[in-house]
């Protein structure tokens, strides 16, 4: 039976399993991370080269050496020659060296080989801990943490769900691939935030048709997606104090600034809007029809507009993350959940006995950063408390 056993191993499940082992003191045997991916940052590298990211959101602190000034020194050590490398006021880093660092912190540490390649399957309890059965087989731990993300959990509107795959696919989709789109394709792109506004801007890079961002709102600018005192005590102190989870529910969600981007990416977006090098549209989509060759958009403005392909670039399903396999849990184990169906954890984020929850499942006790690298850093504190 292991200590410790982490389900979900992208970056959340990756910086959990070093903070055991390498904060806690965990020994690296009684640790591992399942998932379905061999490599850390598959599902990462999917997302961000879809919507063409160069720069982070999260600011230099954020990543997943526990040491926060870990990026700094590596890059003032691979780069002392680069001034690039940061933008902002909060010194947001560029991908590439996110990554790079990233990659280093991981071979540092030899976390891969805390991994197993694998998907989790029915949750029950066996003397002393939990048991998970797995396409591996079974696997038993005195704590499971459930590190699930929201990755498969992608809303897709009513009127693009009729629609031929090969001709409507979500950008954070596993079969989407930016780069199979023709150079002479009119690719609509549907969404309101930054994925959005990069995607269009990576595209207009890449075909000689503009591509169609077709919005609900004019361009909505922040910094992150919740103000910077979620990072700290100043909102979160408040936010522990309160009581009801339906009130947590409704706090979280009007901190978050959904649909907006941060100044620069604004600035080019409005750049490539008044240059035509992406058509806009602030509409709804009412309707959408398959053509011969491609999309029918119907807009609520009273346009219709004639695409090749169309790329979703709507979010995640407002769900509680993990799936019928979470659900499957709740069930078996008579899990405790909020009305809005997230888990009623404990203050160590514990959901049941040998049981802890991180990520978007914790949301009603983390707060609003719960789901990004901020929220995982808090969500390792709470673990070493318990």
């Amino acid at each position: 039976m292991l200590d410790w056993l982490i389900v979900g191993g992208g970056l959340h499940g990756t910086y959990l399993s070093l903070w055991l082992t390498g904060v806690c003191g965990v020994r690296r045997d009684r640790v591992r991370v399942l998932d379905p991916f061999e490599d850390p940052l598959a599902r990462w590298r999917h997302c961000t080269r879809n919507t063409g990211v160069d720069v982070m959101r999260s600011p230099l602190v954020h990543h997943i050496d526990p040491d926060a000034s870990s990026l700094l020194r590596f890059a003032e050590k691979v780069h002392p020659e680069r001034a690039d490398l940061f933008s902002g006021p909060y010194r947001r880093p560029t991908l590439d060296l996110f990554e790079a660092h990233t990659e280093s912190v991981i071979d540092r540490n030899a976390l891969r080989a805390l991994r197993l390649r694998g998907r989790a399957g029915r949750l029950t309890r066996v003397t002393g801990g939990l048991r998970v059965e797995t396409d591996l087989g079974a696997l038993e731990a005195r704590e499971i943490v459930l590190a699930v993300g929201l990755g498969q959990d992608l809303f897709v509107p009513e009127w693009a769900r009729a629609l031929d795959p090969l001709r409507s696919v979500h950008v954070f989709d596993d079969r989407f691939r930016i780069g199979t789109i023709g150079a002479h394709e009119r690719v609509a792109v549907v969404g309101g935030g930054m994925s959005a506004a990069q995607c269009a801007m990576e595209l207009s890079s890449r075909t000689s048709a503009a591509p169609l961002l077709v919005t609900r709102h004019a361009t909505r600018v922040a910094r992150f997606d919740q103000d910077v005192c979620w990072f700290g005590p100043k909102c979160l102190d408040d936010f522990a104090r309160i009581g009801a989870p339906t009130e947590r529910r409704a706090t979280v969600e009007s901190a978050r600034l959904r649909g907006s981007m941060p100044a620069e990416v604004a600035l080019r977006l409005e750049s490539d809007v008044r240059e035509g090098r992406i058509e806009r549209r602030l509409a709804s989509v009412r309707s959408a029809r398959m053509l011969e060759r491609g999309v029918e958009l119907h807009l609520d403005s009273g346009a219709a507009e004639r695409v090749d392909r169309v790329v979703l670039a709507t979010g995640l399903a407002d769900r509680r993350p993990g799936g019928p396999w979470i659900d499957a849990a709740v069930h078996d184990l008579g899990l405790p959940v909020a009305p809005c169906g997230s888990p009623l954890l404990d203050p160590e984020l514990r959901w049941a006995p040998n049981l802890r929850a991180a990520g978007g499942l914790a949301e009603l006790v983390v707060g609003p950063s719960a789901r990004n690298l901020a929220g995982i850093r808090m969500a390792a504190t709470r673990l070493s408390a318990a």
